[in-house]
């Protein structure tokens, strides 16, 4: 890849690739079509709280409306959720059985946590070994699942930061990283959201108290 483009040789590469897996793709966007379908049913009935998601975080934010297109893919999995904010576009996998709605929800912090990313820059420039893309997912991961989740009696953020380190996992592994720092950013985050006047710079006042918990553990 050469200055952000690929080179006429991987974009032959790639073209192979996507000409082999086509027929599949193309069978299953007809065989999951219905679920998709449902998904964006339950968007519709949902517009409400996500009109809502959207005015609380354009204020925490103060970014205003962010507005992205969102493309859903079908996922064959019955619990594999995935999702990314890239090029100024949310793309969902949609499983079978697990709600996709909470990887929805995250992706969409990512699009509000960008647009204040030179104020992010700027206060990730005094805490030693903190890079922008771990307050980044940090801050989207103590969102959602760490304050938004499906069901009251569970902690779904904890909950896969103890699995991950069971598995052996530590530090270096980029999923504990930004798990760890959206627990622990995650307290100070839920206060300032949960008040109608808090800020982003409510989070960052206590940034290096948080980054310092994350780091020492």
């Amino acid at each position: 890849m050469a200055g952000g483009y690929l080179t006429g040789e991987e974009a032959d590469s790639e073209s192979r690739a996507f000409s082999l897996f086509a027929p599949r793709m193309d069978r299953l966007l007809i065989e999951e079509q219905g679920r998709l379908n449902r998904m964006i049913e339950r968007l519709e009935q949902r517009i409400e709280d996500l009109r809502s998601f959207a005015e609380r975080a354009a204020s925490f934010f103060s970014a205003g409306i962010q507005r992205v297109p969102v493309y859903l893919f079908a996922n064959p999995s019955d619990d594999r959720l995935g999702g990314g904010y890239n090029g100024g576009r949310v793309t969902l996998d949609v499983p079978r059985v697990v709600d996709a709605m909470p990887t929805l929800l995250h992706e969409l912090m990512h699009v509000y946590v960008d647009a204040r990313r030179a104020t992010l820059l700027h206060a990730i420039q005094q805490e030693r070994g903190l890079d922008y893309q771990t307050l980044n997912e940090g801050l989207a991961y103590a969102l959602s699942p760490g304050i938004i989740h499906a069901s009251c009696h569970s902690d779904p953020l904890a909950h896969s930061l103890d699995n991950r380190e069971r598995d052996g996992y530590d530090f270096s592994d980029a999923l504990v990283r930004f798990m760890r720092t959206a627990v622990q950013l995650r307290p100070q985050l839920q206060q300032a959201w949960e008040r109608s006047d808090g800020r982003l710079e409510d989070v960052l006042a206590s940034l290096a108290d948080a980054w310092s918990g994350v780091s020492r553990n």
